[in-house]
């Protein structure tokens, strides 16, 4: 989300119409995503709020952080703040009605963003999110799917929501022979190795047991296969790591699934991949999902709503039951045996995210919704 984000702000810096500030309320230190957003905005403020295994002091924290943003907002008036996800969302706009309460400052438009189905949400999620929609200008979802999940959950007015679909920059992801050839010998892997790549930080979401077990199942029919996972343990979903560390274990895959952590080049390291699968029981609309297709990867998602939106099954891609490991293998399988012939898959990948999600639209559409 973070990516999506920097990618939608520097978009718009391009316009040179706007004077951008960042916020971020969690602390995580500096990495590479801090000075990315360092680099677009004029200012990027740090705040120190959890969202996360709260705690009674987190809790003065969090009001603290309110004021302190609320005050931000009014000091440098702010015309339009824009907010993202649940916690971030609900934080900002109680934010932004205690600016106007306290230091009479108005934001002429406050929109947010949603990116994910949050069916985690308890019904008093759900009521604060309808009584903060009558604050909010617009909500915006990456996906139909999404829409559709907050509307009939949150039941908020039908004319609040907007759809505008996650995209990417095809320029910047792109299909290279040559990094297929660099990665491989980076990773030790052989030119003639068959490597099936996913990416994803490792939560319930993402669903990698079902890759893991439906690689275990043909994993002896073809010994020059191999699972590739570039992700990292999420801090209150270790449990998930280690459920697939042991898979792994069970299944006697330890020279045959490689995990590496996240990396910064991961824009050409798709090159390295024959298949990329996301076996994900739930998204809002996967950003590595069009970024594999971009790099005209044959890819294989789990059939859930927003994979539909992106997959015609058998055209730019295919489609597995998801939760369904079964069939997962069994449509790894047909890839494998068939790879030579799926050269029209592969680029259907890259022309349906080009037409369908495209960068510069998505730029325009979130400048569209800016402008006073």
């Amino acid at each position: 989300m973070e990516k999506l984000i920097w990618s939608i702000y520097k978009g718009l810096s391009e316009k040179g119409e706007f004077d951008l500030y960042i916020c971020s309320l969690t602390n995580h230190g500096e990495n590479f995503m801090v000075n990315e957003f360092k680099s677009v905005p004029s200012e990027v403020l740090i705040l120190n709020a959890s969202n996360k295994n709260f705690k009674a002091r987190d809790y003065f924290t969090l009001l603290k952080t309110v004021f302190i943003l609320s005050r931000y907002i009014a000091r440098n008036k702010i015309d339009v703040v824009h907010s993202h996800d649940f916690f971030s969302a609900m934080v900002t706009r109680v934010s932004v009605l205690i600016s106007v309460i306290l230091w009479w400052h108005k934001p002429r438009k406050n929109l947010v963003t949603l990116h994910n189905l949050f069916f985690w949400l308890k019904r008093p999620h759900r009521i604060i999110n309808r009584f903060l929609s009558f604050f909010t200008d617009k909500i915006i979802c990456v996906s139909k799917s999404v829409f559709e999940h907050s509307f009939h959950n949150d039941r908020i007015k039908k004319g609040k929501y907007s759809v505008i679909y996650n995209a990417i920059d095809g320029e910047v992801f792109k299909p290279d022979a040559s990094m297929n050839v660099k990665y491989r010998e980076i990773f030790n892997f052989k030119p003639c190795d068959f490597i099936i790549g996913n990416v994803g930080a490792f939560s319930f979401r993402k669903g990698h047991k079902y890759l893991v077990k439906a690689f275990s199942l043909l994993s002896n029919d073809f010994p020059d296969a191999y699972l590739v996972i570039f992700g990292s343990p999420m801090g209150h979903e270790d449990e998930i790591f280690y459920e697939i560390e042991m898979l792994i274990k069970e299944n006697h895959l330890e020279e045959r699934v490689k995990i590496i952590s996240p990396r910064k080049d991961i824009k050409h390291i798709y090159n390295m991949f024959d298949v990329f699968s996301m076996s994900s029981v739930t998204e809002g609309l996967s950003l590595a999902a069009l970024e594999a297709m971009l790099t005209q990867r044959v890819c294989i998602y789990s059939d859930i709503g927003p994979f539909r939106e992106i997959i015609k099954d058998g055209i730019n891609g295919f489609l597995f039951k998801s939760e369904d490991y079964k069939d997962l293998e069994s449509k790894l399988r047909y890839v494998i045996k068939n790879y030579p012939s799926l050269e029209n898959v592969k680029k259907q990948a890259r022309e349906s995210v080009l037409n369908d999600f495209n960068y510069t639209s998505m730029i325009n559409n979130y400048y569209n919704l800016y402008k006073i």
